[in-house]
């Protein structure tokens, strides 16, 4: 069996809310709905034996992905964090002391125009800002909330792109 066949670019597939987007049916509600995954690998049965998933003739069930790994992350969830951001970039004039001299008690003035996030590259290629990728963990060990960084699981923040404008003024 080829155990990478589900793995793309180093992660796994995992199944969407339709079968168009690669949701695999379950019914453990009775209804049969697609919005099961598929993770390969060794699964443990609940007679405490083991079996190889491999998706090819198993008798597993796809689960449901709200349950895939609800307690703490899992492989799926981790990616290269390794990147390189263009992260600020501005434009500035600043008006001559000649012209700010026939301007009453003005010392400085100058306009800057400046946009942020211009260019990401990232080693897991998915699209993905690695300082925006966390998980946020309340209450384990009595050490409050916590933001585990480089763990991308159920972050859906879009990418934005900036541009502001500035006035700089000293009196």
């Amino acid at each position: 069996a080829n155990e990478d066949k589900f793995i793309k670019n180093g992660f796994y597939i995992v199944g969407g809310p339709t079968v168009e987007y690669g949701g695999f049916p379950e019914d453990f509600s009775g209804t049969t709905v697609n919005d099961g995954y598929f993770v390969p690998g060794v699964v443990q049965l609940p007679d405490g034996s083991y079996v190889e998933n491999l998706g090819e003739n198993n008798p597993i069930p796809y689960l449901p992905y709200v349950v895939s790994y609800p307690w703490q992350f899992a492989t799926p969830s981790l990616f290269p964090s390794d990147f390189v951001k263009l992260r600020e970039i501005s434009l500035s004039y600043q008006l001559p002391r000649t012209a700010l001299q026939k301007l009453a008690k003005i010392d400085n003035l100058s306009v800057s125009l400046f946009s942020r996030n211009i260019v990401l590259w990232t080693k897991a290629d998915i699209g993905i800002d690695p300082e925006r990728a966390f998980q946020a963990e309340s209450s384990r060990d009595n050490r409050g909330t916590q933001f585990k960084q480089g763990i991308e699981r159920y972050n859906l923040e879009p990418w934005v792109l900036p541009i502001g404008f500035k006035v700089d003024l000293t009196f």
